[in-house]
């Protein structure tokens, strides 16, 4: 999966009925202001942050396999 446009991540967030803070709680970011610069292009947002944003907001379920038993960690 690659980095999310502006355009994916502002469809994403109104699909999901969310305000620009509220998606930005969702994503686990510190602020709102972090997201209106994914928005806006300012910055990029990792593939990896934008498939835990998917997941979490409900618009694309990820399947997690269960762990291997192992003694240690």
């Amino acid at each position: 999966m690659t980095s999310p446009t502006p355009a994916q991540l502002r469809a994403a967030r109104v699909h999901a009925g969310l305000t620009q803070a509220a998606a930005a709680t969702l994503a686990g970011l510190g602020a709102q202001s972090r997201w209106a610069e994914y928005e806006s292009g300012a910055r990029g947002m990792d593939a990896v942050r934008w498939r835990y944003f998917l997941h979490v907001a409900g618009i694309k379920r990820i399947a997690f396999s269960a762990a291997k038993k192992q003694n240690d960690f």
